[in-house]
């Protein structure tokens, strides 16, 4: 391996990492690794830092390769391309990096072609995120049975990875997510072999689940504790609950929301929404544009910025979807709901809000549109909660002799 150009100018790499504020500690590894790189000189079968990774691969300890291999390729592009690491640059250290690092080429092509494929089908960065990040651990767990290509991945090594030989260890979604990944990433070399995967992959149903609701009595507590005059509740908390209670809004939504998203005028609320990116207008109903003014014409610093609900912390920093979950269960508890036990984060009244309109006789499509959903199907889980259309179903036992032990608690 060459390396003679790294030999006489890596001073200059720790003397940029110095001048440009790298911790000693970071300096330090980047020596490590320059030393470890510079050993290959005479071995003629490592010709390439490709071929170094794969070295370091097959003799060193997991924790080891993933603390170097973001170094190793920060040496290669200084030593054959003259590139300085940016300033202040801490590579992010996954635990997956050396699985789906370049000497696995097929898996990280499919991962690759995938995220190229995704973006230009505009596909959020998150939800990208998601499918590469369930198909990194699944061709990890590959690599740990010592597949190193895709034909040589095997149907017990598929199958081993959703089932551990007497319980499914991973859900409908992994499945599907490691199954598109596979299917979408459009890469024609590798199309067969992503197909033969695919065939290995194991039927696993969809998990049914039915949404946690609020009941008439815990609702009315909550509106009683909203309603009532109590120094242990701030108006910026009631503003926050009722916001949540009677629009169904996200946390992460509501955390974004701004002075201008509330318009008065029109009696609305604009929003971007955070988890689909499109926009979504709601009627601004009294109760919470009372609660929204008092907020903001009595609490409310004026200092605050443009966002509506700030962080006390921070001025001018909104809070997070976590510190608005955060308000919604302290209230909870206040209110006296659940406060031993069960469900009290700002979802519930999400769900709250689409029970209501399902049991108000609301058409589906509108309740999605209230919502804010983007896919029709999305609003299927809710109509395992609707009580009152569920009891219209329920047939009658009377024609069958049941023993009155059985109905006896």
């Amino acid at each position: 391996m060459n390396v003679e150009n790294l030999r006489e100018n890596y001073p200059m790499l720790l003397d940029y990492l110095k001048e440009n504020g790298f911790s000693k500690s970071r300096i330090s590894l980047y020596g490590t690794v320059i030393r470890y790189v510079l050993s290959f000189a005479e071995n003629d079968e490592v010709d390439s830092y490709e071929k170094l990774a794969q070295v370091m691969a097959d003799s060193h300890s997991v924790t080891t390769i993933h603390t170097c291999n973001p170094i190793v390729w920060a040496v290669r592009d200084y030593d054959l391309y003259g590139r300085f690491p940016a300033p202040n640059a801490n590579p992010p250290l996954s635990k997956r990096a050396y699985y789906s690092s370049i000497y696995y080429e097929e898996f990280h092509s499919v991962i690759d072609a995938f995220k190229t494929y995704a973006r230009q089908k505009g596909m959020k960065e998150n939800s990208v995120k998601s499918f590469v990040g369930h198909c990194n651990v699944f061709f990890e767990f590959l690599a740990s049975r010592g597949c190193k290509d895709l034909a040589s991945i095997q149907e017990s090594d598929v199958q081993s990875f959703f089932h551990d030989g007497e319980h499914q260890i991973r859900s409908h979604q992994y499945m599907y997510h490691v199954k598109y990944v596979l299917r979408e990433n459009r890469n024609e070399r590798l199309a067969d072999q992503c197909n033969r995967i695919i065939s290995f992959l194991p039927r696993i149903p969809m998990r049914e689940v039915v949404y946690p609701f609020l009941s008439k009595e815990e609702l009315c507590k909550i509106k009683y504790a909203l309603s009532k005059l109590s120094t242990s509740i701030s108006l910026r908390e009631k503003a926050i609950v009722t916001t949540a209670l009677y629009t169904g809004l996200r946390s992460c939504d509501i955390s974004g929301l701004s002075i201008d998203s509330i318009d008065f005028q029109s009696e609305t609320i604009s929003i971007q929404q955070r988890k689909t990116s499109t926009p979504l207008v709601l009627p601004l109903r009294p109760v919470v544009g009372n609660a929204i003014f008092d907020y903001v014409t009595t609490e409310r610093s004026v200092k605050s910025g443009k966002y509506l609900f700030v962080n006390n912390e921070s001025m001018g920093k909104p809070m997070s979807p976590a510190e608005i979950g955060c308000v919604v269960r302290g209230f909870m508890i206040k209110a006296g709901v659940r406060v031993e036990k069960g469900n009290k984060g700002s979802h519930l009244f999400r769900h709250n809000v689409a029970v209501t309109l399902l049991q108000s006789g609301v058409s589906n499509p509108i309740i999605s549109e209230v919502l804010g959903h983007t896919y029709a199907k999305s609003i299927e889980p809710y109509l395992g909660t609707d009580m009152k259309q569920l009891s219209l179903c329920a047939i009658s036992i009377d024609d069958f002799p049941v023993r009155k032990e059985v109905l006896c608690k």
